[in-house]
């Protein structure tokens, strides 16, 4: 739609950064604006890639828990560091599902938390875990404005009565917890893993497949 929008991969294992094409090796990455002793500015960490601009995460992030604890103003730092930030009217955080340090410093400095979940009972499960997350970072004071914008519903099984089921009860925990869930869901398709397997954001591997067109 023509806005500049800005992917941060701030997750240890870096798969939104292999999608993109992302460099790792010799590369400026989160790890050295976030933990690196002498830290740099975010706009010297971005690669222009053919699907969009991103600054990639690196496996050296799972040091992050044990640096950023021990830095009492630890958790604010990917919230400074935006503040530099020029140019971009959208910037999407991609943690880790894990809630660690990593993820609380994307909390602080989000203004809206988007939740996917699978249709599992176990995914269902997890998302207290996430709300618990932001009502603490909401009572804190650390970032009392944070929201949750939606949950979206991915891997959506259409030939069965499961999917339907789930869709119910995601429905009456959004309503519980003042947000909603987004329509459509995202269907479950095998070229979802093709697209993963190309190193490829779906919508450009197979635009006109069902999990393309529900995006």
């Amino acid at each position: 739609r023509g806005f500049k929008v800005l992917l941060i991969d701030a997750d240890a294992q870096g798969n939104a950064s292999d999608t993109f094409g992302a460099e790792i090796d010799k590369e400026v990455t989160l790890y050295d604006v976030l933990l690196e002793y002498e830290r740099v500015k975010i706009s010297e960490a971005i690669q222009h890639t053919e699907y969009g601009d991103i600054v990639a995460g690196d496996p050296l992030l799972r040091r992050a828990d044990a640096l950023l604890a021990s830095d009492m103003a630890g958790a604010f730092r990917l919230k400074d560091a935006l503040k530099d930030l020029e140019g971009y009217e959208y910037v999407i955080i991609d943690t880790a599902p894990a809630l660690g340090e990593l993820t609380k410093n994307a909390l602080i400095a989000a203004d809206e938390v988007i939740v996917p979940a699978s249709a599992d009972r176990y995914s269902i499960q997890g998302l207290s875990n996430i709300v618990q997350s932001v009502n603490a970072i909401q009572r804190s004071q650390l970032n009392p404005d944070l929201r949750i914008a939606g949950i979206v519903l991915v891997a959506y099984p259409v030939t069965t009565n499961l999917g339907a089921e789930i869709q119910e009860e995601l429905a009456a925990i959004a309503e519980k917890i003042g947000t909603r869930v987004f329509m459509p869901p995202i269907r479950r398709t095998i070229r979802v893993q093709q697209a993963h397997a190309h190193r490829m954001p779906v919508i450009y591997y197979d635009k006109s497949c069902t999990a393309a067109r529900d995006y």
